[in-house]
């Protein structure tokens, strides 16, 4: 059986979730490197994203952001 790690995600992963999307969305032109990267040190820096993926054998096989929206109603608490 193959051990699952779920982690967060880092700065070396960009390559894998990259092709983790082109698997979900293979007609989807791809992302200039230079916007990837932007993109992603952005979302990894955010104080409301976090970036989760699941290591199987060396290699992603799966990722999920979760995004932790301010809130005005509901007494002002955060949603996700």
């Amino acid at each position: 059986m193959i051990e699952v790690i779920v982690r967060s995600a880092a700065e070396r992963d960009l390559p894998e979730v990259l092709n983790l999307y082109r698997y979900l969305h293979p007609h989807d032109p791809p992302l200039e490197t230079a916007t990837a990267e932007r993109v992603w040190t952005t979302l990894l820096s955010s104080n409301f994203m976090t970036v989760i993926v699941a290591q199987a054998a060396e290699a992603l096989v799966a990722s999920c952001t979760l995004a932790i929206v301010p809130n005005l109603s509901r007494g002002r608490g955060h949603t996700g």
